[in-house]
């Protein structure tokens, strides 16, 4: 009985094997010599790409996102197959810019442009340890130019300072406003990416 089974059991194998064999024969054999082309094409692209990549960091994880929705959207612009097209290829260069300037931390920073700081260090003893105290002094500041630029942020920055529990830093200065604003930013860039990847990624197909 045994062996009845197991005869069966490599019979169903060998059939579903000769099934897949077959189908491979009609639907991709024909077709091979453009899958081998577009290989050899994929290797040359992405090669630079592969090249450079590390396992360590987030930043590697958006330069291979980047890179794909980039060609995404050249292909389905280039081949012009259905309406709306045009929208897509630009809901995905979004994606690119956006990707572009959370992966550099572009907003993240951004209110490093609006204040020039000069360093001050001072050497200070800890016990037998001589160390080195670096600290930073404005010399000069546009914070206010960089509120106006924002001023929904601001606005934001100013209710969640009022709330102890959710503000980070210590005081209210416009120093401390502009970092919590440049936070905010580079978190809203990210919540806006993955938004628009989120509801049109699925129609991404041509």
């Amino acid at each position: 009985m045994k062996k009845d089974i197991n005869a069966g059991i490599n019979m169903e194998i060998e059939d579903k094997l000769i099934w897949k064999i077959q189908r491979w024969f009609r639907q991709e054999a024909p077709y091979l010599h453009k899958t081998i082309a577009n290989g050899i094409k994929n290797l040359w692209r992405w090669f630079p790409l592969v090249w450079k990549d590390r396992d360590w960091d987030h930043h590697f994880i958006f330069d291979v996102l980047k890179f794909k929705i980039e060609n995404t959207s050249k292909y389905v612009r280039l081949k012009d197959r259905y309406i709306g097209v045009e929208r897509d290829s630009e809901i995905m260069m979004t994606c690119v810019r956006l990707i572009d300037k959370v992966q550099n931390e572009i907003y993240d920073g951004e209110w490093y442009e609006y204040v020039d700081q000069k360093m001050i260090t001072e050497e200070v003893e800890e016990g037998s340890i001589k160390l080195i105290k670096v600290d930073f002094e404005i010399t000069s500041e546009k914070f206010k130019s960089y509120f106006k630029k924002y001023p929904n942020v601001h606005k934001k920055a100013l209710a969640a300072s009022a709330g102890a529990e959710r503000w980070p830093y210590t005081g209210i200065s416009d120093q401390t406003l502009a970092m919590w604003m440049s936070h905010y930013n580079h978190k809203r860039a990210k919540r806006i990416l993955f938004t628009l990847m989120e509801r049109n990624i699925e129609s991404w197909w041509d």
